[in-house]
């Protein structure tokens, strides 16, 4: 064997015996806390007097989040984030939930609530959601709405 196919024959040696150690390393990294919980889009219209009493909020927000394992309606939202429409009258809000039955207990919610479009993530088309909330808001751009949670 010659002195070049033996430094080939090393480094390919090395090569392998290292590559377990990079692929570990590649799954330590954290997941994008977007991509936890449910998380829906929802246009609804904005409530409160704007004192510290009442403040301006999202109408389908509530005043105190809640992290009970027995919650109704607006009690499932774990976390939030919204931006004021281009009108000022309503708001575009990012809201995390629980779960899959979280999400469907909420739906109700907000169906029954006037002036309101909900999107749901992986069933309505980014296309769409897209379309949609630049009526609200002229220049959103949705990946910038991130609500986190702890």
């Amino acid at each position: 064997m010659s002195m070049l196919q033996r430094i080939c024959c090393i480094g390919g040696l090395l090569c392998l015996s290292l590559s377990p150690l990079a692929a570990q390393k590649a799954l330590l990294t954290a997941l994008d806390s977007g991509q936890t919980h449910e998380r829906l889009l929802v246009v609804c219209p904005l409530v409160g007097k704007g004192t510290y009493e009442d403040p301006i909020r999202p109408a389908l927000v509530p005043a105190k989040l809640s992290r009970q394992n027995g919650a109704k309606g607006l009690d499932l939202v774990m976390g939030y984030a919204w931006t004021r429409s281009d009108d000022g009258k309503s708001a575009i809000v990012e809201l995390v939930l629980r779960d899959g039955a979280a999400v469907a207990e909420f739906r109700k919610t907000a169906t029954a609530a006037a002036g309101t479009q909900l999107f749901e993530r992986g069933k309505d088309s980014t296309a769409s959601i897209d379309v949609e909330l630049k009526k609200v808001k002229r220049n959103f751009d949705r990946r910038e709405l991130r609500a986190f949670v702890p």
